[in-house]
């Protein structure tokens, strides 16, 4: 059977145990703005830089791709302000009483029971159920804190699935438009005595059909 005194030091501990826990909570929460911040970055660059000036099925695909991954990513978002704000938590922190209150407490206990061994045992058993709700209430909070952050990465983790997949088609449209502007040959000629404008456009598919379109401008 523990003590008083080594009850209040094992609840000392496991209350400094919950204040560490929450630190640590604390200080991540830049890790998941800086992934955010640099992911929406990206899912707006592809879809300014994607060039859909032909809408096949490819094009619709990266655009479903991108809009879930951006669901994802928001619903991410939302985890990572509950975790970091504790929205749901429902409760204030319960703080340890501070140095002065406790020795006032002690000394009113000192008057009342005329006893010291009585007003320490008084004081202890007071700290001891200071301290034990405290960290009871550290620890649901920090419980809440690490469920929203196991749901942002699990969200975040889904989205950046998503966002690789819509990676791949974007390089494929990339390569596509990149091999069709190449292989364009524009031939331009004009006869001023005529005023006659002639255009010879050759595209990658012509060539091979040895065929020129020909588009003639006054």
């Amino acid at each position: 059977m523990k003590t008083p005194a080594e009850r209040l030091t094992f609840y000392k501990e496991l209350y400094y145990r919950e204040i560490d826990r929450r630190k640590d909570f604390n200080n991540a929460i830049s890790v998941p703005i800086a992934l955010l911040t640099g992911v929406f970055s990206i899912l707006f660059y592809v879809v300014s830089v994607y060039d859909f000036s032909r809408w096949i099925f490819q094009d619709f695909l990266f655009l479903a791709s991108v809009f879930i991954s951006f669901v994802l990513f928001i619903v991410s978002g939302f985890h990572t302000v509950k975790f970091y704000a504790n929205i749901d938590a429902g409760f204030k922190t319960v703080e340890i009483p501070g140095p002065v209150q406790i020795d006032k407490y002690r000394l009113d206990l000192l008057d009342y029971h005329k006893d010291l061994d009585e007003a320490d045992k008084k004081l202890t058993d007071w700290l001891i159920s200071e301290y034990l709700a405290s960290a009871e209430n550290y620890q649901v909070n920090n419980d809440l804190k690490a469920r929203h952050f196991f749901k942002f990465k699990r969200y975040f983790i889904y989205g950046m699935s998503i966002l690789i997949f819509s990676g791949f088609l974007f390089m494929l449209n990339f390569i596509r438009e990149k091999d069709h502007k190449t292989e364009q040959i524009h031939i331009s000629l004009e006869i001023p005595d005529l005023k006659w404008k002639s255009e010879f456009v050759l595209s990658g598919d012509s060539l091979k059909k040895d065929s020129v379109k020909l588009t003639l401008k006054k």
